[in-house]
C-alpha cells in the first residue's frame, strides 16, 4: 500500500480505526521506511490544512506518526497547524487536533519534548478565545 493509498483510505475510516494495531501493521508492512517523497506527499497535505476537514489532518499526523512520531509533529507545527488564530476565528481547530494526537500518544513513541509542547499548547488554547474578542474589537472599530 502505498502512502498516497493510505492518505486516501484513511478519508473513510475513523480515527479509532486509524489508531489501530492492525491498521498500523498493514500500513508499515509495505512501506518500512517512508521515503523523502512520501514525507513530501504527507507534507502537502498537511500544508492544505485550511482547506481540508480538520479531522482529515489529524489523522495524517497519526498516520505520519507511524513511521516517524516525532518529525509527524515538527511538520505539523512548521505548517502552522497548532496555531490557534492560523485556522480562522470561527471553531478552534487546533484544539481538537491537539487533544486528539493527545488522547492517543500512549500508542506512539513521542519524545518528551514533544508531549511538553502538546500539553502546554492544549493548556493555552484560551489565546483562541482571546484572537476571537481581538478580532471583534478591531472590527468593531472599523466600523
Amino acid at each position: 500500500m502505498s502512502i498516497k493509498q493510505i492518505l486516501s483510505s484513511i478519508e473513510s475510516l475513523s480515527i479509532e480505526e486509524i489508531v489501530n494495531a492492525d491498521f498500523k501493521i498493514q500500513a508499515c508492512s509495505q512501506n518500512v521506511f517512508l521515503s523523502n517523497t512520501d514525507i513530501k506527499t504527507i507534507s502537502k497535505k498537511l500544508a492544505n490544512f485550511k482547506t481540508s476537514d480538520p479531522s482529515y489532518i489529524l489523522k495524517c499526523i497519526l498516520v505520519f506518526a507511524f513511521w516517524d512520531p516525532d518529525l509527524a509533529i515538527e511538520t505539523a507545527r512548521k505548517k502552522g497547524i497548532f496555531r490557534y488564530k492560523a485556522w480562522g476565528l470561527k471553531t478552534n481547530h487546533a484544539l481538537n487536533i491537539l487533544t486528539g494526537i493527545k488522547k492517543f500518544e500512549t500508542f506512539f513513541n513521542f519524545s518528551s519534548a514533544n508531549k511538553r509542547y502538546i500539553d502546554s499548547k492544549i493548556a493555552i488554547s484560551w489565546l483562541f478565545d482571546y484572537y476571537q474578542k481581538s478580532e471583534q474589537k478591531i472590527q468593531s472599530l472599523r466600523e
